[in-house]
């Protein structure tokens, strides 16, 4: 679940911003057989990305991909998924040309 976004530009510093600014999902779900992160089913804009490397480091668990651009939405960006497999807090980064954002959460199993 996707509880707090900072957003990052080189000239204006960073920022807490609204999850639905960049229309962050609240949930996602992860599907390690098929490598795809999805949204859940019922929200407004679906969306599914395909995990590029899945790596374990200590007690985190590690995934990362590239997402394309989006019309009037975003440039493309490369992203890491962290999650603590102790308690499942959850950092996601993104970054582009331009910008960063980091998104905190948590994980549980389904």
């Amino acid at each position: 679940m996707t509880s707090k976004v900072n957003e990052c530009h080189p000239i204006n510093g960073c920022k807490e911003i609204d999850p639905d600014i960049i229309q962050a999902p609240r949930f996602l779900s992860l599907d390690f057989s098929k490598k795809t992160i999805r949204t859940t089913v019922g929200v407004e804009h679906n969306r599914e990305s395909r995990m590029q490397s899945v790596s374990t480091v200590g007690n985190k668990l590690i995934v990362q991909g590239v997402e394309a651009a989006l019309k009037d939405v975003r440039k493309g960006l490369g992203w890491t998924l962290s999650i603590d497999q102790g308690d499942g807090d959850m950092i996601i980064t993104g970054a582009g040309a331009d910008t960063a954002l980091v998104l905190f959460g948590v994980c549980t199993l389904l």
